[in-house]
């Protein structure tokens, strides 16, 4: 018995439980039609390889449910070490097309004493109980597991007490993700920080925009900054104060770096544009402070908002920002439709019939409000959570055209100067005869018999 280990092209590898080497495994000796993936645990016969004698390869692949493969027996007692090497997770979301293998797990080193004695054991990242991965220098408490292989032992239920003070953790809020990396909000929102899925513990289809996540920093090739050992966060969100009651008419006069790449500044900035004291103003907003963290708030768009705390600085920024979008719907067809809505070069905003609420039907001529979102992937915008305010004017006939009335007046219905016919022959049908009597004679044009 064993787990799957790597995938390739055809083949694969499996971690057996009685042997340190890896099993060699072609895809057509799996049974049953099923399809294995990195981590299933299956069983397998062992057979050599005709090539060589001293390779073996499995056969008879049959996949077991979860929980009947162990590797090790588990000690009730507790052991205090400190992290030496983290553990890495397998990720074949982050593989690089041309490489065409996955990034396999790592193990990680955690160092202990027992009865005075300091050794060292290893542990894998599946066995870290908690979201939070462990750090280098980070305390962790650990069983130790006998694995079935004699004389090898592993650190399991991994629990993470404290921190390394040295090492320092950083706060963001996740605010652009792209096919195979993103950006992360700063806790001041301010700037954004690149990292990218490798750098992710956990699964990176969990992650939303929004979410707040801890990193770290460190500089690549060219001195750049960006984040890793990035994990998700416990807290909500970043508010040191309560949002201020009282609600604003703005307007975008920047929008955030992730709408318009071209701009060097990350934050937007909305102005207050209604009568007052305050009007005129300019406030900043991150991605935190979108009521809809997916909304694409556009220069020039009016909104309404509050004002908030945010940040480790302490600043007064827009938060709860709601755009007020109406415009009417320009057509419809089959699943889709346009909005009369300028966004970008786009005079046109598409819209899916899905995202209309309420089931209702819309009627080029109706009157909507929207939000609108922005595809990461593809850079289009298109609108969501469409609602009917009004409707259109119903159709009606056109009239008929002035140039048609006027040639029906002068139309005369007088018989006398009008054109007339004459019918100058009756038609005439078959006469019961089998076929034509004689051959069609040629007759003179305009002469009639």
């Amino acid at each position: 018995m064993g787990v799957i280990a790597a995938m390739r092209d055809g083949f694969g590898f499996i971690k057996c439980v009685d042997r340190d080497a890896r099993m060699f495994f072609h895809f057509s000796e799996i049974l049953d039609g099923n399809q294995l993936h990195i981590a299933d645990e299956v069983e397998f016969t062992v057979v050599p390889d005709m090539l060589s004698a001293q390779r073996n390869h499995a056969i008879r692949i049959k996949k077991l449910p979860k929980g009947t493969v162990s590797f090790h027996s588990h000690s009730d007692h507790r052991f205090l070490g400190t992290v030496e090497k983290e553990a890495t997770f397998s990720n074949p979301k982050t593989t690089s097309p041309n490489k065409g293998k996955d990034k396999e797990a790592e193990d990680g080193i955690i160092a202990y004493d027992d009865c005075g004695v300091k050794l060292t054991i290893a542990f894998q990242a599946k066995d870290v109980e908690g979201s939070t991965s462990p750090q280098i220098g980070d305390k962790v408490e650990f069983s130790i597991s006998d694995k079935q292989r004699p004389g090898q032992q592993i650190a399991t239920c991994v629990r993470l007490l404290g921190r390394n003070s040295n090492s320092k953790r950083l706060l963001g809020y996740v605010a652009t993700l792209k096919d195979n990396f993103g950006f992360i909000e700063t806790a001041n929102h301010d700037k954004e920080i690149f990292f990218h899925y490798s750098e992710f513990s956990g699964d990176v289809d969990s992650l939303e925009l929004g979410d707040m996540v801890e990193y770290s920093l460190s500089k690549g090739k060219g001195n750049k900054v960006s984040a890793e050992k990035v994990n998700k966060a416990h807290s909500v969100n970043g508010i040191t104060e309560e949002a201020n009651p009282t609600i604003y008419s703005g307007k975008v006069i920047r929008p955030l770096r992730g709408v318009d790449p071209t701009q060097i500044e990350y934050q937007g900035m909305i102005e207050i544009v209604e009568e007052g004291d305050m009007k005129g103003e300019v406030y900043p907003f991150g991605i935190v402070g979108m009521a809809n963290k997916g909304d694409c708030l556009q220069k020039g768009e009016s909104v309404k908002f509050q004002l908030c705390v945010l940040g480790q600085n302490a600043q007064t920024m827009a938060y709860n920002i709601t755009p007020l979008r109406r415009a009417t719907v320009e057509c419809v067809k089959d699943q889709f439709g346009f909005i009369n809505y300028e966004v970008g070069d786009s005079k046109k905003l598409f819209f899916h019939v899905k995202e209309v609420q309420d089931g209702v039907e819309l009627q080029a001529g109706d009157e909507v409000e929207f939000s609108v979102i922005l595809n990461q992937r593809t850079g289009k915008c298109s609108a969501c959570n469409v609602w009917r305010v009004c409707e259109g004017p119903k159709a009606v006939a056109a009239p008929r055209p002035d140039r048609l009335v006027n040639r029906l007046k002068n139309i005369t219905l007088d018989d006398a100067s009008a054109p007339r016919l004459m019918v100058l022959r009756q038609p005439r049908g078959p006469d019961n005869s089998m076929g034509f009597g004689a051959e069609r004679k040629i007759r003179q044009a305009g002469v009639i018999d």
